[in-house]
């Protein structure tokens, strides 16, 4: 197993997160490149389904030592 510091942590997540957020968040529709997302219609949504995960539900069992 290994372990970390949270330094290290820190380290690694810095690392890995290449997205200029704020950028991002300043471009207009205009701007985004959707030429590898398919294009959605008004048909696009039309056999979606809400999928719900169920509630996890806590439970406790006592058990005697015989």
């Amino acid at each position: 197993m290994t372990s970390y510091s949270s330094e290290e942590l820190k380290k690694r997540r810095q690392i890995k997160q290449n997205s200029d957020w704020k950028k991002v968040a300043a471009m207009t529709d205009d701007e985004i490149d959707f030429s590898d997302v398919p294009e959605l219609d008004e048909n696009a949504f039309n056999s979606a389904e809400v999928i719900r995960k169920p509630v996890k539900v806590n439970k406790t069992v006592n058990l005697d030592d015989d």
